[in-house]
């Protein structure tokens, strides 16, 4: 997986906020490549620790990922889902991608895959 472009300042100072208020690490979110069913997609991936979720911080990064991938020339964008995770799918539809299909992943585990194209 290769990461793509850097981190802007508001993130940088979202995390900084948010470690210095609570110590802990809250979770991720960011644009890498992967291989889904044979091709290189661009995928928006978040992990948020349960102590912080529910609170709209996936969907606020994954909101900004989309707007960098858009900012850098990239017109479509997935997600890869475990199917019975309801809430990344519910952030994946807010930030504007549908249930495009259901596959395997390269481990051998269905996953669906959420797309949109801007």
């Amino acid at each position: 997986m290769t990461p793509v472009g850097e981190p802007t300042p508001s993130a940088t100072q979202a995390d900084s906020g948010s470690r210095a208020a609570s110590s802990s690490f809250i979770g991720d979110c960011g644009l890498t490549w992967q291989e889904i069913d044979g091709t290189e997609e661009l995928e928006i991936g978040y992990h948020v620790r349960p102590g912080w979720q529910r609170q709209g911080l996936a969907t606020e990064a994954a909101i900004a990922s989309r707007d960098l991938a858009l900012s850098l020339g990239h017109k479509r964008l997935i997600s890869i889902i475990h199917p019975e995770n309801l809430a990344s799918r519910r952030v994946a539809e807010k930030v504007g991608m549908r249930l495009e299909r259901h596959t395997v992943s390269r481990t051998g585990i269905p996953v669906v895959v959420y797309a949109g194209q801007w």
